[in-house]
């Protein structure tokens, strides 16, 4: 009876402890600290009330192996203190890196909506001139022979034209992605304005933000192609301006050349249509050619908008994946503490 009733303590120790780190949530470090403790002191009273070395050896055998484990979990909360502060330092430095990234964005987009608005006029009043042109070029094409000057001069007007539709459709493109740049900063930064310290994780929140994220992934991939096209546009660009400016070099060797034959040519009303036509062909490439560096310009534009774009994409998916991380590991944690409790008791 003695014996029996040196141990009942014990047991309700056992089953004290158990409880109180079943409702110890919120400290729930200096719990597991305590709750070991506690199996320890029992333990070595259970040792002290041996009444025979066996038994004795047995309770001291389970006392070392408790302060092992008391402190393999002091070791534990270590890491995780440290585990836990560089999480957070980490979700700042993403923090920090994506609103230094809206810094250098403009996310007033007035003036380039206003550009869109004028290119598109542009664009419109220059298609139907170039169908003007084309209705000319049909036209003439009635009495090629007699019309061969105009004619090659129509077509040379319409090449022209075409550069420069390319040029201002380059132009719109860069106004809409600037436009959509300062949207998305706009966006990126009402978010953050808005995002909960410490929301309440849910099965509901974590879907929502896996969806953002896959979102804001699908985005960027989006952009990383039109950075591989424009990149591939830059090459065929350089290859024609390049052409245009080997023309153009050509044509004023020719004009040189014919020239000298006006001045011993009889026949001169040919060499004076000739040089009409390459003087003519000489003042439409120089116009080509400043089209053409207008487009390599705008070229460069949209690609430094999409890549300002996709740089912004980039640190997002990252403060949304910590975001995502932190959140997750309160969800298993809100559940961690119960289940230890339910398993001590």
């Amino acid at each position: 009876m003695t014996r029996i009733a040196s141990i009942i303590p014990i047991v309700l120790a056992f089953f004290s402890c158990g409880w109180a780190c079943f409702g110890q949530e919120s400290g729930g470090q200096d719990a597991r600290i305590a709750h070991i403790e506690q199996q320890i002191e029992a333990t070595k009273s259970l040792a002290a009330a041996a009444t025979n070395d066996a038994e004795r050896a047995q309770w001291n055998q389970k006392l070392e192996l408790q302060k092992q484990d008391l402190e393999s979990i002091r070791k534990r909360i270590q890491l995780e203190a440290k585990e836990k502060t560089l999480s957070a330092e980490h979700k700042r430095h993403a923090d920090v890196a994506l609103r230094e990234a809206l810094h250098a964005i403009d996310a007033d987009v007035t003036a380039p909506n206003q550009e869109v608005w004028k290119l598109n006029r542009t664009i419109r009043d220059l298609r139907a001139e170039r169908a003007e042109l084309e209705e000319l070029r049909q036209r003439l094409q009635d009495d090629p022979r007699e019309n061969a000057e105009r004619i090659a001069d129509t077509e040379q007007r319409l090449r022209n034209s075409d550069e420069d539709l390319i040029a201002r459709t380059l132009e719109r493109d860069a106004a809409e992605l600037q436009v959509r740049l300062g949207k998305e900063a706009s966006r990126i930064d009402e978010m953050l304005k808005n995002h909960p310290l410490n929301p309440r994780p849910t099965i509901r929140l974590l879907i929502e933000k896996r969806r953002a994220l896959a979102s804001e992934q699908k985005q960027m991939e989006d952009v990383s192609s039109q950075m591989e096209s424009l990149d591939r546009q830059k090459v065929d660009l350089s290859a024609a301006l390049l052409l245009s400016q080997e023309k153009l070099a050509h044509v004023d060797g020719e004009l040189a050349l014919l020239e000298k034959k006006k001045q011993m040519d009889s026949n001169r009303g040919e060499t004076r249509q000739l040089l009409y036509m390459a003087s003519t062909e000489k003042k439409l490439l120089g116009l080509r050619i400043q089209t053409q560096q207008r487009q390599v310009a705008a070229l460069e534009a949209v690609s430094g908008y999409a890549r300002q774009l996709r740089d912004l994409y980039a640190k997002e998916i990252v403060f949304l994946k910590e975001d995502m991380s932190s959140l997750l590991l309160r969800y298993r944690k809100q559940f961690l503490w119960p289940l230890s409790a339910i398993l001590t008791l």
